[in-house]
């Protein structure tokens, strides 16, 4: 497998060879509240987006045009070496006072946590943040970096998450086409500053840097960056992926997504909008917890505060699936 390996994907396999989970899972739901229908991509196969592509495929709807990376041209190699020089330094391992880790677990959650918003409320949330300068993505870091920081931290300090890009340059294109930003928060941000540090990152072409992190493998080996990375420390507090907007698959009434929790990103949390509806999902490594339940008041603690924020009352339903149901039922593509 190491020598035909996609060289953007050599980071999960190393993960999993210390035992982590890199299974990304989507949960099929119906309004009916009948059990999700449950599908599973290993992440050295391909990113979310791939994985959902290949998904839809086996539904029955072909997406004709997949999500490409908006940019302006290529910059000339110098200027990438740069971003890679500022895309690393954003990557600093930080030692966060957790109130209590076991560093000596790996392996899978104890569960997935989910909920989903209407289509009324998913408008009105984006609605709400175009009013106030900011966008879903930063209003979602915002609302679980709080509840988290207050949950999981014994003291005040930077906190750092994750927030993966999509870089296909053509449409459709398969394999673990992302690369990652590294969000800084303080307390006392709004979901406005960390919006405004997402876009200006995007704007300035952070990510060419990040590409030639994430295929760092194709230069070096799988071997060099084993041994680079043996004893890497984190800088992240947690992962938020969001796959974006789809609109697609009547058949399917509501599609969720959910990334795999590591030792790396401790706290993962899943995001999508299908036909019009938000989707949140959420997993904690078992370092951080063992308990489904910790994971559930965690996604419902974060729902408040988000709809606290927006001014909104809302009466939404969180619900959760244990890791075991997931790896009996799940379906693999």
């Amino acid at each position: 497998m190491q020598d035909t390996i996609d060289p953007a994907a050599v980071k999960y396999l190393l993960l999993a060879e210390k035992g982590e989970n890199i299974d990304i899972v989507f949960l099929q739901t119906s309004v009916e509240d009948s059990p999700p229908k449950i599908f599973m991509r290993s992440h050295i196969q391909s990113d979310g987006i791939g994985a959902l592509l290949d998904l839809m495929k086996i539904d029955g709807t072909h997406i004709q045009k997949g999500p490409v990376l908006k940019h302006s041209g290529r910059p000339p190699l110098f200027k990438r070496l740069l971003l890679m020089r500022e895309h690393l330094k954003r990557q600093a391992p930080i030692d966060y006072s957790w109130k209590k880790i076991d560093r000596r677990v790996t392996g899978v959650s104890a569960g997935i946590a989910y909920l989903t918003f209407s289509v009324e409320q998913t408008t009105r949330l984006n609605e709400f943040c175009k009013n106030h300068e900011c966008n879903l993505n930063g209003l979602i870091l915002w609302s679980i970096d709080y509840v988290a920081r207050e949950r999981y931290l014994m003291a005040s300090q930077k906190r750092v998450w994750m927030v993966p890009v999509n870089i296909r340059l053509q449409e459709n294109e398969m394999g673990n086409k992302v690369t990652a930003l590294s969000v800084n928060i303080f307390d006392g941000d709004s979901p406005g500053i960390i919006y405004r540090q997402i876009k200006s990152m995007l704007q300035g072409g952070l990510y060419w840097g990040g590409m030639i992190v994430a295929n760092l493998p194709r230069y070096i080996g799988v071997r060099a960056l084993r041994f680079l990375t043996k004893n890497l420390k984190s800088p992240y507090m947690g992962i938020v992926t969001n796959l974006g907007n789809w609109n697609h698959g009547p058949s399917v009434e509501r599609l969720l997504v959910s990334a795999p929790a590591t030792s790396f990103c401790p706290i993962a949390i899943g995001v999508m909008t299908w036909n019009g509806s938000l989707g949140m999902s959420c997993q904690l490594h078992p370092s951080l917890s063992k308990n489904i339940q910790e994971t559930d008041q965690l996604l419902e603690d974060c729902k408040n505060k988000l709809l606290e924020y927006a001014g909104m009352n809302a009466m939404l339903k969180t619900s959760s699936i244990a890791w075991e149901t997931v790896a009996k039922e799940g379906k693999r593509i």
